[in-house]
């Protein structure tokens, strides 16, 4: 007898539903970069940023068989020189570790690249020191 096991890993877009499971994920990722100042601050506050991500800028989830595993939003922002240029800003990336070396993040990034292309100009990505 064989049996195959398909992985299947997605990228769709975040909608309402997702923002209780976004906001557990921002709190680990907050612990995760290990900054200064924390990037999760008031609850209230970061569920109203996930909101506005949906629902103006850019917010995917990665899954695997349905089930939420990872995370990228950007936002869109005039370029300070030129305000013609449309910038797609990277705001977090984050797999949860259990499904890191997974092809989870390369999908996110890749979805980020061609929804960039298609809505910006440019597209910005960050790097962050733990400081």
């Amino acid at each position: 007898m064989v049996v195959i096991c398909l992985v299947t890993y997605q990228i769709r877009r975040a909608d309402a539903s997702d923002v209780a499971w976004l906001l557990a994920q921002l709190k680990s990722f907050a612990d995760f970069i290990e900054t200064k100042y924390s990037l999760y601050g008031d609850e209230a506050y970061s569920k109203d940023g996930l909101q506005l991500l949906i629902d103006s800028h850019y917010l995917t989830i990665a899954t695997l068989q349905e089930k939420p595993i990872g995370f990228m939003a950007g936002y869109f922002n005039p370029h300070l020189f030129n305000p013609a240029i449309k910038v797609l800003c990277e705001l977090f990336w984050y797999v949860v570790p259990e499904h890191r070396r997974s092809r989870a993040g390369s999908m996110l990034m890749n979805e980020f690249i061609s929804f960039g292309k298609k809505n910006a100009q440019w597209i910005s990505f960050s790097l962050n020191r733990f400081t």
